[in-house]
């Protein structure tokens, strides 16, 4: 590359530091006005929380402490306690956030650290897939897990010698992150209302599910501990 093509594309880039203080002839981009372009979706969001807070309510609540500590309300010898599924539900929340935090300070100090690492552990779980799969004799899943495992091989291959320009990608969001720490707040609230989120829609499931094994069993066969359905 001449001189002068460097000069050239020397001569397009942006300064960093003209950006806290733009020239007041740029524009930056146009007024977009505000309304919601996807209604249809809207409606169909509300409509399923509104109906799931609703069964949870009705129905998740009271089977939660119905059957809390092992009690016994629907078939004489079953013992139903949900408050193990409830425990492991949050047990994975909090795990989900200290990781994402985790995440976000291996980001912030390592950026191409950790982009390899994402690679290689794709590749290991690829791997130790494979290796379980044929270990019990699924031979079709180990099949698969070999296939993925190749392509797998084949994409890091591909963006191996790349990881220097995501990393640098990577780096400068973060940058901005970093200067812009609303940011960071709106990321702890999203993960913080998924959390609750998740809740409801598990205790809603389990109002559901002893919902389905008091009708099982009124007008089902039960036989010790299980209950089994009649489907006509």
């Amino acid at each position: 590359m001449g001189i002068n093509e460097e000069e050239t594309l020397t001569a397009t880039l942006i300064d960093p530091e003209s950006l806290d203080s733009p020239n007041p002839a740029y524009q930056k981009g146009e007024t977009q006005e505000s309304k919601c372009r996807d209604a249809w979706a809207a409606i169909l969001f509300y409509a399923q929380l509104i109906a799931v807070c609703c069964v949870c309510g009705i129905l998740g609540v009271p089977a939660v402490r119905r059957n809390a500590g092992g009690a016994d309300n629907l078939v004489e010898g079953r013992t139903t306690d949900y408050t193990g599924l409830i425990y492991v539900t949050l047990i994975a929340a909090a795990s989900s956030f200290a990781l994402s935090t985790i995440s976000l300070t291996l980001m912030t100090t390592c950026p191409k650290f950790l982009i390899q690492l994402s690679l290689l552990f794709s590749l290991l779980l690829s791997l130790l897939i494979t290796a379980t799969s044929f270990y019990y004799q699924q031979y079709i899943a180990g099949a698969f897990g070999i296939l993925f495992f190749l392509l797998s091989c084949c994409y890091a291959c591909c963006v191996w010698r790349r990881i220097p320009f995501a990393a640098a990608n990577l780096n400068t969001g973060l940058t901005a992150v970093k200067r812009n720490g609303g940011v960071f707040v709106t990321s702890v609230w999203i993960t913080v209302v998924s959390f609750g989120y998740l809740m409801v829609w598990m205790v809603a499931m389990v109002g559901v599910y002893d919902a389905t094994a008091a009708a099982a069993a009124g007008g089902g066969n039960v036989e010790g501990n299980n209950v089994q359905p009649s489907w006509g």
